[in-house]
C-alpha cells in the first residue's frame, strides 16, 4: 500500500462535529417518528431498525471516511427496536445481508429469491440458533489511494479476529 498524506486534523475535528450536528437532527426525527406511531397506537405493533451503510474513521490507521478495511470502518451500529423486547445486546456476527430476511420474516412473507443473508428474528427472540463464525466483507471501489479511498480489499471477520487481502 502507498504511503498515505497527512490528515488534516481540524477537518477531521469539523467533520466529526458536523456528524454530530446531523445525528441530533436524526434524533428529532426519529422522536417524532416515535411519537406518531405512539399517537396512532401502533407502536407496539412496529419493529424500528436503525442501521448505516458503514462506519466513518475519523484519522484511525491514517484513514478518513468511510471506506477502510479496519473495524472503524466496518462495525456498524444496528439497533432493532422490537416490541416487547428489552434492551438487550446480541453478539453475533451479522452483516447488512441479513437485514432483507429478518423484514421478510416480520412480514410473513416469502422471499421470490434465495437470500445471502439470515433472519435476525430468533436472536431478538432469545432462540438458540445455530450462526455463522465469519462474515466477509468487500471495498471494491479502489482507484486512486486516498486517505479516503483505500485499495480494493476482501476481509474476513470471526468473532475476535479480521484477515484482509488488498489488490495491491
Amino acid at each position: 500500500i502507498q504511503a498515505l498524506p497527512k490528515l488534516d486534523v481540524s477537518r477531521q475535528k469539523a467533520n466529526t462535529r458536523d456528524q454530530w450536528e446531523a445525528l441530533l437532527a436524526v434524533d428529532d426525527a426519529i422522536k417524532s417518528i416515535v411519537k406518531e406511531l405512539e399517537g396512532k397506537k401502533i407502536l407496539d405493533k412496529t419493529v424500528i431498525i436503525f442501521m448505516t451503510d458503514n462506519a466513518y474513521a475519523h484519522g484511525e490507521h491514517r484513514w478518513e471516511g468511510k471506506r477502510c478495511p479496519y473495524d472503524v470502518c466496518m462495525q456498524t451500529p444496528l439497533l432493532i427496536y422490537y416490541p416487547g423486547k428489552s434492551g438487550d445486546k446480541i453478539e453475533k456476527l451479522v452483516g447488512n445481508i441479513d437485514i432483507a430476511p429478518t423484514i421478510i420474516e416480520l412480514a410473513g412473507a416469502k422471499a421470490g429469491i434465495g437470500q445471502d443473508g439470515i433472519s435476525l428474528v430468533p436472536l431478538i427472540e432469545g432462540k438458540t440458533v445455530l450462526w455463522r463464525d465469519a462474515i466477509l466483507g468487500h471495498w471494491g471501489g479502489g482507484g486512486l489511494v486516498s486517505p479516503s479511498n483505500p485499495p480494493n480489499f476482501w476481509s474476513v471477520r470471526t468473532g475476535n479476529y479480521r484477515y484482509t487481502e488488498y489488490d495491491t
